[in-house]
């Protein structure tokens, strides 16, 4: 019976000597294997962070930069503001545009007028005829070819049988010029 015994406790050793082994693994090995890993993680993701941040600042240089050639060009949003004696040429360049966008104006008519010391501002109100992809070309160029007119209101509805199926199209816009002399003169 002892020699049952002494097998059993040999083997409890060898058991517990490789649970011991197996802990040893675990604890000398694994473990830092997994915060090395978390570490390599939080590595890339400050990485990829900075990366982005890179970037953006790129992105912030480009758009400056652009802005500065505006300025010192003459165009662009910082551009100095025109005379309000042109208003005539800027409604034969918006029937212009109107008509290289495909739209046929049936009405141009100048609104009110708003002097303020800082600029003047007319309101103009457009309205046609053509297809939806018209008007959007139409918004396009005056986005990009008017950066003193503001777009106040758009209106396109389907049109009836008279009209061909073009959609009837209005909008409402603000121009803004230079502030006029009599706004800026002190009041008697």
């Amino acid at each position: 019976m002892t020699s049952a015994w002494r097998t059993w406790r040999e083997d409890a050793g060898g058991v517990g000597v490789l649970l011991a082994l197996a802990a040893g693994a675990y604890f000398l090995v694994l473990v830092p294997r997994q915060s090395t890993h978390e570490q390599a993680q939080t590595i890339r993701d400050q990485t990829d962070l900075v990366l982005s941040q890179v970037a953006m600042t790129g992105t912030q240089r480009r758009l400056a930069e652009q802005e500065l050639g505006a300025v010192a060009t003459g165009t662009g949003d910082d551009a100095p503001l025109r005379p309000a004696s042109e208003f005539n040429h800027l409604l034969a360049r918006l029937n212009d545009a109107a008509v290289r966008s495909e739209i046929t104006l049936d009405k141009i008519m100048p609104g009110s007028v708003d002097l303020t010391p800082e600029l003047t501002r007319r309101r103009i109100s457009l309205a046609g005829q053509g297809s939806y992809p018209a008007c959007v070309t139409l918004l396009r160029t005056i986005r990009d070819e008017f950066p003193d007119v503001v777009v106040v209101a758009v209106s396109a509805t389907r049109g009836g049988p008279d009209t061909g199926g073009r959609a009837m199209v209005s909008l409402e816009l603000a121009w803004h010029a230079q502030p006029s002399p009599v706004a800026n003169s002190p009041a008697q």
